[in-house]
């Protein structure tokens, strides 16, 4: 899709000097250590890791996450889908090398190379510390259950840096020039929000 979109440019592809991502958020993404997809995306809106939820809220308490990470978790949110990813399919984890909540963390390591999220993106995953903007400390994921995640979690940068250059591969598919700069601007929420002067 970003290819036909790119190529859909035409001869303005010519005059592009930067490119900026964004993307759906809160997903589940694993990558094999080529960078290959270990199972099939899980969207923000699958909710089957219910009881999971229910686990993490009961053990960590709803007001000790919220004060945390920003919001109650629900069978939607990363921590589960975590939990719910150890419990039904460890292969799947045990496979993973990466760990990526994005479509735009996923374009960008395809563009760049470099495995980074924005922290928009990481602070609807529940796995950052909302105020310090990090990601939740080993204990914390170990009381979860969940600390098999940590090796797997891409470098956190600001909504709008930069994360690399074009990569000569990634530019001869564009139809673009070789070593722009891609930046992981904000997740879709956010960017939207920004961009509406909200």
């Amino acid at each position: 899709a970003l290819i036909a979109a790119t190529h859909a440019l035409g001869s303005d592809r010519a005059n592009v000097t930067a490119v900026a991502l964004t993307g759906q958020m809160q997903d589940v993404i694993l990558l094999d250590p080529n960078g290959d997809p270990v199972r099939p995306v899980i969207l923000y809106s699958d909710t089957r890791a219910h009881a999971e939820a229910a686990e993490i809220t009961e053990r960590i308490g709803a007001d000790r996450l919220r004060k945390l990470v920003g919001y109650p978790q629900g069978a939607d949110g990363l921590l589960a889908k975590a939990l719910w990813l150890q419990r039904s399919e460890p292969q799947s984890l045990q496979r993973a090398r990466h760990f990526l909540f994005g479509a735009a963390d996923y374009v960008g390591f395809r563009l760049t190379g470099s495995l980074a999220t924005d922290t928009t993106t990481a602070a609807t995953t529940g796995l950052m510390h909302l105020r310090n903007k990090h990601w939740l400390d080993k204990r914390l994921l170990h009381e979860i259950g969940i600390e098999s995640v940590i090796p797997l979690l891409p470098l956190l940068v600001i909504g709008g840096a930069m994360i690399g250059k074009l990569s000569p591969a990634a530019a001869d598919a564009l139809g673009l020039k070789s070593g722009l700069s891609v930046y992981h601007a904000p997740g879709d929420a956010g960017a939207t929000s920004l961009g509406a002067g909200s």
